[in-house]
């Protein structure tokens, strides 16, 4: 992986912890993933066309619809 992924994937992995102790005891709250990680990620994977993305507990899409403008087929669940 290049220097900036990693950073990029650094600087995402520690907003995850903040969320934490942010909502701490609330069982499963809806926090929509930040679209710098949902491009990260998409990145990462390499999602274009000829992949299928399933997103379970999609939230408002995102991540489908990212997945969907880079050519993949993308479903909610």
């Amino acid at each position: 992986m290049d220097d900036e992924l990693i950073k990029n994937l650094e600087d995402i992995s520690c907003f995850w912890d903040k969320l934490g102790v942010i909502y701490g005891s609330i069982e499963a709250p809806w926090v929509p993933t930040p679209m710098k990680v949902v491009e990260v990620v998409m990145d990462m994977l390499k999602v274009g066309e000829g992949d299928i993305v399933y997103d379970l507990g999609c939230g408002d899409g995102r991540v489908v619809i990212e997945a969907a403008k880079r050519g993949a087929k993308a479903v909610c669940i």
